[in-house]
This record gives C-alpha cells, structure tokens and sequence, in this order.
C-alpha cells in the first residue's frame, strides 16, 4: 500500500474513539453520530457519476462491508434510520437501537426486530470495510485517482488566521481552491472522459 492510500486509511479511521465507560452513554451517542458522517464521507470516495447519496451508501456497505453485515436491506435501514435519523433527527428511527460497550448485541435484532448497533463493533466493521476499499483502490488506478481527489477536496486544514488585532487558530476547507478550477484543467480526467463527460464528472464531484 502506497503513502497515498495509507494516508486516505487514517484520514477515515482518525476519529476512531478509545473504548468508553459503561457510563459515559452521552458521548457514546455523539460518537455514534460521527461515525455514520464518517462512513457516509467514505460512500462518497466510492460513489459513481449516477449515484445518489443513498445508492453510494448502499453500494458501499453491501461491497465493503463483512459478511453477515452487507445485505441491501439493512444498508438501506442504516441510511434511513440510522445516519439520516440520528444526523436530522436526533435519535435513531424506531427500528434500530444504538449502544455502546456490548459487542455481543451487536447486529442483533431485539424481538420487535429492531437491529442494535454496538459502537465500538460499528467501528470495527467500518475499519474492516476501509482496508477492503483501499485494496481496491490499490488495484483499480481510474477508481484511486478520483478517490484521492476527493478526499482532498473534503480535507479541513488547521491554520493560522490574522484578523485586523488578533490572530487564531481556525479550521477552513482545504480543498476550497478546487470550487474555482475551470472543465479545462480537468488534465487526465478529461483526456480519460471526454470534454462533456469531463465537465459532468467535475459537477458531480463539486
């Protein structure tokens, strides 16, 4: 695996929390938040040009997922019920429970159906799918290319911000100066796509 792609895995496992407390239920929550905004950022690196938001998710769970967690059905349940409710919502929708500490409760549906995701084992699942994502990357060049774009466009730097008296640390978009790039700067995805599809391509990336 290349420096590229073994940054691409950090930059999707840098948020992996250390194991908490029984009683730390809060941030467990908050945790559980992130980390369906973390694997929607990775459906994103893999999406098609046709895609939508939920056909990359679904198409990223049920490829890179393990076994046993990969079926359709229950990508489709973590879309909607999961990332967008917990995300919109607040709160996971009514047939799925969110926990924390239980690994044995975890993929396992209750007797009203309802399936309960285990933090620190969604972790674990979603590591797995990241390391499946970035062998193929590692295979496939058009498909590493484009990924690697795009996760540089969603990077956030860290830099030091001079106001009129102070100056502070802030956070800001990392890829900001991609929005400015002109179709004919595409270079290889261009020469790869074609003028229109090229110019289809850069509007679905932006």
């Amino acid at each position: 695996m290349d420096d590229e792609l073994l940054g691409l895995r950090e930059q999707l496992l840098a948020h992996r929390p250390e194991p908490l407390d029984p009683g730390e239920g809060a941030a467990a929550f908050q945790f559980h938040k992130l980390l369906a905004t973390t694997v929607h950022q990775a459906s994103k690196l893999d999406a098609r040009t046709h895609d939508n938001e939920t056909g990359a998710w679904v198409r990223y769970l049920t490829t890179y997922f393990p076994s046993g967690r990969d079926s359709e059905q229950d990508a489709k349940l973590l879309w909607v019920e999961w990332r967008t409710s917990l995300l919109k919502v607040g709160a996971p929708g009514p047939n799925v429970l969110v926990t924390h500490g239980q690994p044995k409760a975890h993929w396992v549906r209750d007797r009203t159906g309802r399936l309960c995701l285990d933090l620190e084992s969604m972790w674990t699942d979603f590591a797995a799918s990241v390391d499946a994502f970035v062998a193929l990357l590692g295979t496939a060049p058009d498909r590493r290319e484009i990924a690697l774009e795009r996760s540089l466009r969603s990077a956030v730097a860290v830099e030091v911000v001079h106001l009129s008296t102070v100056s502070v640390p802030a956070s800001g978009w990392a890829g900001a100066a991609f929005a400015r790039r002109r179709a004919n700067d595409l270079g290889p995805v261009r020469d790869r796509l074609g003028s229109a599809e090229a110019e289809e391509e850069l509007a679905e990336r932006l």
